[in-house]
């Protein structure tokens, strides 16, 4: 075995044998929050959640259900904008103007003024509406990166050969900018886990969430140790969300080198 080969070996080792204590390290700050939330008394409890493991997992499923369903409608809305402004240069300019103001705008106006905008709509739908409207700045900001680094010779090379507008932006400039996509979903998603201002606001506190359970343990309840735990479990899920995206961009590189 030459020296290139030993050093490379050894670096794999210890890699490795640093993986593991990192592994174990993570699992335990992840999974002692998680038994104490079982297994320690809360006392009063907030409103919509109940004791037990069933109510904890629906809640977390139910929390990231509803904002990756904002996500999706929020990069589906910017992709739609973001080809909109290769077609037309005055809305390019006016839609990246409107990006940095809702961007620098401060997100408790835009709930208060959106509550009142969808008081008359089911609470569910308003609390999608105003989260979708709230993530299209990240949303919006990502997709137009993605969309400027297409090279436009292979749009026009597909319409010289007769392909339609739509052919092309279907079947080369959204494939080209899949992982973009993605990501943008994965940010999305995790950044609307930790919403609690919408839901409690917008949502009229008839929506329960990750967020808005932590604040009623926090403010409401004053159990600060329970509320701290489920700022654990809001953690693990934005760790499983960016997982399960790590895993789908994996894929899609191996089927890509296939």
């Amino acid at each position: 075995m030459g020296p290139v080969a030993s050093r490379t070996l050894r670096s794999r080792i210890l890699t490795r044998g640093a993986v593991v204590p990192l592994l174990v390290a993570t699992a335990g700050y992840l999974l002692m929050p998680l038994l104490m939330v079982f297994r320690t008394g809360l006392g009063a409890t907030p409103a919509g959640f109940e004791r037990g493991p069933a109510s904890l997992i629906t809640l977390v499923a139910y929390s990231v259900g509803l904002a990756l369903a904002s996500s999706l409608i929020a990069v589906a809305v910017s992709l739609i904008a973001s080809l909109l402004t290769t077609l037309d240069p005055q809305f390019s300019l006016c839609y990246r103007i409107w990006l940095l103001v809702l961007l620098f705008t401060n997100p408790v106006f835009l709930v208060f003024g959106l509550s009142v905008l969808l008081a008359r709509i089911p609470p569910l739908v308003a609390v999608i509406v105003a989260t979708t409207y709230i993530l299209l700045p990240l949303s919006g900001q990502i997709i137009q990166s993605g969309v400027d680094e297409f090279d436009p010779e292979q749009a026009r090379a597909a319409q010289s050969l007769g392909a339609s507008p739509l052919y092309v932006t279907l079947n080369h400039m959204v494939p080209s900018i899949r992982r973009i996509l993605l990501a943008a979903v994965c940010l999305g998603t995790v950044y609307a886990l930790g919403f609690f201002l919408v839901p409690a606001y917008v949502g009229l506190g008839r929506i329960v969430t990750l967020g808005t359970v932590i604040n009623s343990l926090a403010n409401s309840v004053g159990d600060w140790t329970a509320a701290s735990q489920m700022c654990i479990v809001t953690l693990a899920a934005q760790m499983v969300v960016v997982l399960a995206w790590l895993l789908a961009m994996k894929r899609g590189a191996r089927r890509e080198t296939a």
